[in-house]
């Protein structure tokens, strides 16, 4: 076997020998000689800046005396290639894998060219696109001698910098720039990110070679040009599968940081013997909790490793169960997985769904292992997961499906003590930064008699959790709500639990990030509340701390607008509790935070303390002294410390009631028949409340009134409601449309006293009655007359945008959804090109927000399966079956060569489109991706690009309207490059004062 391959290699020696004599002659009879220093820098300049046979000769020349540089072989056989000398490009390759493999799993050296100034949003402009981009400007790495421009740079200029690649090690970039000079200057600690390009080669020496890309520490690579995701949070499992041709090919990344920027990128074939998939080590895994499996499913994450084909999930079935177990009977299967194949390079979580009988483990039981076969249209593997038992009063996880069809995670706390009615409270409580749901959950804990004791007299502890950078707004918003929705209906179902979980009956809690997600579903959901616990809570992201500033140090401020950055502002005003104080009229708040808190400084906090004294709302603050951010010990040691020590218990203890059926209503009637409008519950009602709303898609009722329809989407509601003793006055700001529910703990009995909206009056207190579920009152097209009417139960269905259907652009991930890829064009690479989006934007989604997402081609999704969904369509109509339809939904047009918004032609080359449009009957959404060409869809496809952690948001959830058109000049500046965007109105149309482009309308 070893004399084999030395003959072998040997060989090739000789054949790659004698071409080096032949070309050397060649050369040297046509006076073609290297005039460099020979060494591989100098071969990389040459193959880039000279004649590709003056290159090759210096290639040639260097390779006679180090025959043994698998590098200079591969380069030499690219260029060979290029001038279509295949017998010779294969000796070269040959030669090449003969010392190194069919890859030379290393990156050849980086070179880095920054630092450049960025803005803290995800979109911003590339400095070096004014110079053709970084594949332009990526020719004059290897000379020291062409400069660029940069602000932050002494003298205003950058040049390319290299960097040696260490195989397994990270790369440092730390640029010389006088930070602290800039923060004291500017007074802006968010100066301190930036931004610049990292390039590297790589060579294939076989045909067709399936790679194994892992870069760590950044969130997007690109290949040759096209985005590949990275592992931004450094997991180190998360690889994916690139097929690649034979040759020289570049990866370029475009670095984000703070600091110094670290990145690593192992490149691997991938063996034609290996297994096609890989099981992956899931996220999260459920607790067997007092002896029985709580949850009814678990993750299974998948990497389909294969370039090319789909897997297809078969079955999964139990193998083992260990320690063996008489009476157990648990059954294994797939939830909806077996429908949807998994992309090519795709990684994704599979639900398993766990069917146990009521056998009960032991108290002896630590964990119970289950080993898997999963079987796929690829091979089949084996995969054990560990579940542990947990019980009594210990913390336990427990998974549920969420709000989008991904399956999440929670920790649990049961009551200390029995709760009446056997239903309890749920003090909802939302964790800090990278804080894991357990700890949450078990950070309310006291010392007693020297053992500590979790959880609160008669209420449930609940602590969901969602991986990303949500900041509870948004994704992380509706997981919470699931959460507690989804926990109620398992404690119902289990006999074995006594106090059930009353989802209508919450404590909205949290501390730091949590304290913001307090404020925030307090806000939008004021009727299901208890009471609100904020503790270092801040208002809004954009005005605290340096990690969103809102258009300070951006590329795009000196091309933006003032029509789009409003436009962008109104895509997050939601998220700003502020905006919303009004809506916790008569309820209780505690806020407090540590005298000495520099993470949140207690200004914020003072803020928010008087804004809500100024709503007369009954509001406790306190700074506590001598703290910090966090602390275990408030008075004394291990007394609850920052979340439970004795004034919070209390509190939460005071207000862990559930109010009597209606026993909280503003008015009540007496026995005379007058009408009584001092509440008689145990808090005071207000006499007078305001409903705000800034978007009606992610908004409660306020003591049962409920905003469904704005007049211009995205601004200020407000519903005014005084009693007087003769009737109800309720004064509308931008309401189309609203809902008076007549059920509800804190709801009015309207149908005791007369109504006055606006200047129509209504005399339901003659009739004494109101339909069971409440009322709907419309707008008319006049804007001066309220009338009763029927559309609140299906607005979107009589073809207007409601709570389902309104954007921004975010709202299509905020249900279960498809990627719907084109399989139509007839452009050469152009399938790929798009399934390669595709997957990108997938595994965007997983990386960033543990999404669960299905990558479907257009001709293998039926109608009646795409309705049961919300779409993302990646292509044109020339390329997507679905396109077109969508297209016809709202006031674009798109040909293969320009793109239409209204009056508005856009003709230039590079332009793209995303916007959402109604889908299944208008009651769900699809967002649109396509491009006039294929750099058009590119960028419209990098609109999914987050930024960096803490701020690593999932595809689309910051600052992305209804619809933008991007321009030739996107790529270099940012928003400023959108040719046109905004929202659409209440029937899917423009309308001036809700786009940036009032020209189209």
């Amino acid at each position: 076997m070893v004399f084999c391959w030395y003959a072998h290699r040997v060989g090739h020696s000789k054949s790659s020998s004698e071409l080096l004599k032949t070309e050397l002659e060649r050369m040297n009879t046509n006076g073609i000689r290297c005039s460099v220093d020979l060494n591989l820098r100098n071969l990389d300049f040459m193959r880039v800046y000279s004649e590709i046979n003056r290159a090759m000769s210096c290639m040639v020349q260097y390779l006679r005396d180090n025959n043994e540089q698998a590098w200079a072989w591969s380069l030499l056989g690219n260029s060979y290639q290029q001038q279509s000398r295949m017998d010779f490009a294969n000796i070269c390759f040959k030669q090449s894998a003969n010392i190194a493999g069919s890859l030379i799993s290393f990156v050849h050296g980086w070179y880095f060219l920054g630092p450049f100034v960025v803005g803290k949003s995800e979109v911003d402009g590339d400095p070096t696109e004014f110079f053709g981009g970084i594949h332009n400007v990526s020719r004059t790495r290897f000379t020291r001698d062409i400069q660029y421009y940069s602000e932050l740079a002494p003298n205003g200029v950058v040049r390319w910098i290299s960097f040696p690649e260490y195989k397994g090690r990270y790369v440092t970039i730390d640029p010389v720039v006088n930070w602290k000079d800039l923060v004291n200057s500017l007074g802006s600690l968010g100066i301190t990110e930036w931004q610049g390009w990292a390039v590297g080669d790589i060579t294939v020496n076989a045909k067709n070679v399936k790679i194994s890309l892992r870069c760590m520490g950044v969130h997007t690579v690109f290949v040759d040009g096209f985005p590949v995701v990275g592992d931004i949070y450094r997991r180190e499992q998360f690889s994916f599968p690139v097929a690649l041709s034979r040759g020289l090919h570049t990866i370029y990344i475009r670095g984000r940081t703070k600091g110094a920027l670290e990145f690593r990128c192992d490149v691997d074939t991938i063996p034609s013997s290996s297994l096609s998939f890989q099981i992956l080590k899931p996220p999260f895994i459920p607790d067997i909790y007092d002896g029985r499996f709580f949850s009814k499913y678990f993750p299974l994450l998948i990497l389909n490793k294969n370039s090319s084909d789909w897997l297809v999930i078969k079955r999964i079935s139990l193998v083992n169960i260990a320690p063996p177990l008489e009476g157990v009977d648990v059954r294994i299967g797939l939830k909806g997985d077996k429908a949807f194949p998994v992309a090519p390079g795709q990684t994704r979580p599979i639900i398993i769904e766990l069917i146990a009988n009521d056998f009960v483990f032991t108290e002896s039981c630590t964990k119970v292992k289950l080993t898997l076969l999963v079987s796929t249209s690829l091979g089949s593997a084996q995969y054990s997961l560990s579940f542990r038992c947990r019980g009594g009063q210990q913390s336990f996880l427990f998974t549920f499906i969420d709000h989008d069809g991904s399956l999440q995670h929670a920790a649990a706390i049961k009551p200390l003590l029995p709760c009446e009615e056997k239903l309890c409270p749920v003090v909802l409580t939302l964790h800090g930064t990278s804080v894991p749901p357990q700890n949450q959950a078990d950070s309310y804990k006291q010392m007693i008699s020297h053992e500590f004791v979790f959880g609160l007299e008669k209420a449930w502890i609940l602590a969901p959790t969602r991986h990303g950078a949500h900041n509870w707004e948004g994704p992380g918003a509706l997981t919470a709500m699931t959460a507690l929705r989804e926990f109620a209906l398992m404690t119902d179902s289990c006999d074995w639990i006594r106090d059930k979980a009353s989802p209508d009956s919450v404590i909205f809690a949290g501390h730091s990030m949590g304290g913001h997600g307090a404020w925030h579903l307090a806000t939008h959901f004021p009727d299901m509340a208890l009471a609100v616990v904020s503790l270092a809570g801040w208002i809004k992201k954009e005005e605290y701390g340096d990690s969103n500033l809102f258009f300070r140090h951006d590329i795009a401020n000196s091309h933006v607008t003032p029509q789009i950055k409003s436009i962008l502002e109104d895509c997050i005003t939601e998220n700003e509790a502020d905006r919303h104080v009004s809506n916790l009229m008569g309820l209780n708040v505690m806020m407090r935070i540590g005298a000495e808190d520099r993470t949140i400084h207690p200004y914020f906090n003072r803020r928010m303390f008087r804004i809500l004294s100024e709503w007369k709302i009954n509001v406790t603050y306190v700074e506590v002294k001598d703290k910090e951010h966090w602390w275990w010990d408030s008075i004394k040691t291990n007394d609850g410390g920052c979340v439970n020590d004795e004034q919070l218990r209390d509190f939460m203890n005071l207000h862990a009631v559930i109010p009597a059926a209606g026993n909280s209503e503003y008015c009540s009637e007496k026995e005379d028949g007058t009408i009584d409008c001092e509440s008689p519950n145990w808090y005071r009602a207000p006499v007078e409340f305001t409903v705000s709303v800034m978007n009606t898609a992610f908004m409660g009722s306020v003591r049962g009134v409920q905003v469904l329809q704005q007049i211009l989407p995205h601004q200020p509601s407000t519903i005014k409601v005084s009693c007087a003793w003769v009737k109800i006055v309720l004064k509308t700001e931008n309401v189309q449309m609203f809902f008076l529910k007549s059920k509800g703990s804190r709801n009015i009995r309207w149908q005791l006293y007369p109504l006055q909206i606006d200047s129509s009056e209504f005399d339901f207190y003659q009739k004494r009655s109101l339909p069971e579920d409440g009322i709907c009152f419309c707008l008319d097209d006049t804007g001066s007359s309220w009338s009763v009417c029927s559309l609140c139960d299906d607005l979107e269905g009589n073809g207007l945008r409601g709570p389902l259907t309104v954007g921004p652009a975010r709202r299509v991930a905020e249900n279960k959804f498809i990627i719907v890829t084109g399989s139509r064009s007839i452009v050469k690479g152009r399938y790929e090109a798009l399934q390669m989006f595709a997957v990108y934007i997938a595994n965007l989604f997983y990386l960033t927000s543990d999404t669960l997402v299905y990558v479907v081609q257009d001709r293998d999704l039926s109608s009646d399966v795409a309705d049961e969904y919300n779409l993302i369509i990646v292509g044109g109509p020339d390329e997507n079956l679905y396109a077109q339809q969508f297209l016809d939904r709202v006031p674009i047009n798109a040909t293969d060569s320009s793109i239409r918004i209204g009056k508005c032609h856009f003709q230039d080359a590079q332009t793209g489109a995303l916007f959402l449009a109604p889908h299944s009957n208008n009651h769900r959404l699809a967002l649109v991706l396509l491009g006039n060409s294929l750099e058009g869809l590119k960028d419209v496809v990098s609109l999914a690009a987050p930024t960096i952690p803490p701020m690593t948001r999932s595809p689309f959830s910051n600052m992305i309207p209804d619809f933008v058109i991007t321009g030739p000049g996107f790529r270099s500046r940012g928003h400023g490059g959108y040719a046109c965007c905004g929202f659409w109105d209440n029937r899917w149309g423009l309308k001036s004062g809700l786009v940036s482009c009032s020209n189209c309308v």
